[in-house]
């Protein structure tokens, strides 16, 4: 695999990893909706999340597990 190849692998995996961090070039809280979370996951969906939630920890980000 050449440099050229190479490089051109690694922009398009940095694009993907952008695309998924700013969806249409913004940010996931302003562009994802909750709507499409619970549409799929009910309210299962919601108790896992409130289960993760402490005020302690605002301003924070995690990753949640959603059942």
């Amino acid at each position: 695999m050449g440099a050229r190849q190479e490089t051109s692998v690694l922009a398009g995996h940095a694009e993907f990893l952008n695309n998924l961090l700013y969806p249409n070039k913004a940010l996931q809280s302003r562009e994802l909706c909750l709507l499409p979370l619970l549409a799929r996951w009910g309210m299962e969906g919601l108790d896992a999340l409130q289960k993760h939630y402490s005020g302690k920890y605002l301003g924070k980000h995690f990753l949640v597990p959603i059942p």
